[in-house]
């Protein structure tokens, strides 16, 4: 063989060498996402990102991130370099420290990215994690992570090691949006849990990944940032929880954002009114109080308590549901959310029957298997067709929520039939029947109204009613500074008001000033939270959308998680004053 020959054959060797090593790598990732796939039809992984292989998997109270980082333990599959993936344990047993799990020998290169893929079903299921120099024997792995603290502490190693090593690797990160929060949930866990929720703030400020989808709306032209690119949330967070997100047609879309293009250009003001908000109402009972966070003190109020909560209303009030989910998920609650559409609705008279239910079942790692449960009914008018449809659901709930009002008009002028039904009289007539039928059912616990909010139609009061009946040639299409003069304005917050003292109900406005609650008045008080108010300020906030008469939409708004923040504080006070949290 001459030399050249020799060399081709060498040549030919190291190439098939090496495409067996690729192979073999892909096999590999294959088998793992096989298994992850598996996994999640029997319901033991919650997400799995097949595109880049970040993953977060839960298993009952035990959570596993798997991030940006290179580690490698025995008997659970970790991969690294290549497909970049760390999975840290979140159990009681272990201590979320990066010193936990290295390999005994530091330099054993050969354990460094093997993959044990096989048996990765059995260790989520099982949550055991074979053993380890950090986890002692079994009689001793609830004090192991105490242990592992004082030694850093004596090695002078912040317990946040392990999130300061994740950043740097997130700088490098092309996909950095969908990974704050898996980054933030990382660090809380090394701080034991302990604020998982942030329920030390009360004013939580944009995430990263919803700053990006805030520049898709500001910045629509550049590379990558368009509205629909733009809206990447992390896994088990919906898209319309990206900013912008509206109620179409009874459910709130997140494909129609590029409407609200030129709305977030007001965000700010939006989030000084809300910081405004929570000054001017603050939390005064520290008795009954144990966090900053609202939507944080409400779930924890129905765990405590073992409350039913019920959200019944219209289009915008199931975009005030969904800004609860949302809100929830930015604060690292796992959230699933049930539908339940109804079957025979008519469609002729669509706005008086119960069109849908949404359930949402909301998780802590907190919690161990506890799970409080919140229900939205999709209700636009009174009376229902079927009029066994409101006791039934009134009846299954503890706090009711309501918010009516933007399907009635203003006067008492509407025309016959159906349209009879919209005027204020009835309105009056059907919310005091309803008030009263709660009374004499004797279950809800605590009924709130929440406020309509405002509308900003070029007419008195933003009324759509009254800008209806205009010539198609005076009224303009743009949405306007509310006028608060006039009767027309907040007529209907007025109506609930008749509403509540015909049904001999006593009006009590959510705030920090209310009395202190008397258990012989339970039956008798309607509590409000403001809305309107705080609405009525913001007519630059409503998408730009035409429809067939040319006009925008001046009822929905943009949403953006500054929006609700007055009703979680308001929501939370009436709560807070009923069902006083055990210390």
């Amino acid at each position: 063989m001459s030399f050249r020959s020799f060399c081709r054959t060498v040549k030919l060797a190291l190439l098939l060498l090496a495409c067996l090593i690729v192979i073999e790598i892909d096999v590999d990732l294959q088998a793992l996402r096989e298994s992850v796939r598996r996994a999640q039809e029997q319901g033991i992984v919650e997400a799995f990102n097949n595109n880049n292989g970040t993953a977060i998997w839960r298993r009952r109270n035990t959570t596993i991130f798997s991030e940006q980082f290179a580690w490698s333990f025995q008997d659970l599959f970790v991969r690294h370099d290549d497909d970049n993936m760390l999975l840290v344990m979140d159990d009681d047993e272990f201590l979320q420290r990066d010193d936990m799990f290295v390999p005994e020998d530091e330099n054993d290169n050969e354990n460094i990215g093997t993959s044990h893929h096989e048996t990765l079903l059995d260790v989520i299921a099982s949550g055991t994690v074979g053993d380890f120099e950090s986890v002692k024997s079994s009689e001793q792995k609830e004090n192991a992570a105490s242990d592992d603290l004082k030694q850093a502490e004596s090695r002078q190693e912040p317990e946040e090691k392990l999130a300061s090593t994740l950043e740097k690797n997130y700088e490098a990160s092309s996909y950095t949006p969908s990974h704050r929060s898996i980054r933030e949930k990382t660090r809380r866990l090394g701080e034991r849990n302990e604020d998982i929720h942030s329920k030390g703030v009360d004013f939580l400020e944009l995430t990263e990944w919803e700053e990006q989808s805030l520049q898709g709306l500001l910045s629509p032209n550049s590379p990558n940032n368009n509205p629909e690119d733009s809206c990447q949330p992390p896994n088990g967070i919906s898209r319309t929880c990206c900013l912008g997100s509206f109620s179409s047609g009874g459910n709130v879309e997140s494909s129609l954002r590029g409407q609200c293009r030129a709305s977030m250009q007001n965000l700010g003001a939006v989030r000084e009114h809300a910081k405004l908000f929570l000054q001017q109402h603050p939390v005064t009972d520290a008795a009954t109080s144990t966090t900053n966070c609202d939507v944080c003190q409400i779930v924890e109020v129905a765990l405590q308590h073992n409350l039913s909560i019920a959200l019944i209303g219209d289009s915008m009030h199931n975009q005030v549901m969904d800004g609860l989910s949302c809100e929830l998920e930015r604060r690292n609650y796992q959230v699933t959310t049930e539908w339940i559409h109804h079957q025979n609705v008519p469609k002729n008279v669509p706005y008086m029957v119960h069109s849908q239910t949404r359930l949402i079942h909301i998780r802590s790692p907190l919690w161990e298997d506890a799970v409080v449960t919140i229900q939205y009914h999709q209700i636009y008018r009174l009376p229902l067709l079927d009029d066994s449809v409101m006791p039934k659901l009134t009846a299954q709930a503890d706090v009711v929520v309501l918010g009516f009002g933007l399907h009635w008009w203003y006067g008492n002028t509407a025309g016959k039939g159906q349209q009879a039904m919209r005027r204020e009289d009835n309105y009056v007539k059907y919310m005091s029947k309803l008030f009263r039928d709660v009374t004499k059912q004797g279950h809800v616990k605590l009924l709130v109204h929440r406020e309509t909010s405002a509308q900003h139609f070029d007419a008195r009061g933003g009324e759509y009613s009254l800008w209806n009946r205009q010539s198609i040639l005076n009224r303009s299409g743009k949405c306007h500074p509310m006028d608060p003069q006039g009767d027309a304005y907040k007529w209907r917050e007025k109506a609930v008001e008749r509403a509540a003292a015909k049904a001999g109900r006593k009006l009590l406005v959510a705030g920090p000033d209310m009395p202190r609650f008397r258990q012989h008045d339970k039956q008798n008080e309607l509590v409000v939270l403001p809305y309107f108010d705080f609405t009525s300020q913001h007519h630059g906030m409503h998408p730009r959308r035409k429809d067939k008469h040319g006009v925008d939409d001046c009822t929905h708004y943009c949403s953006s998680p500054f929006m609700y923040m007055p009703i979680w504080r308001s929501l939370r006070l009436a709560m807070d004053r009923q069902f006083p949290l055990q210390q």
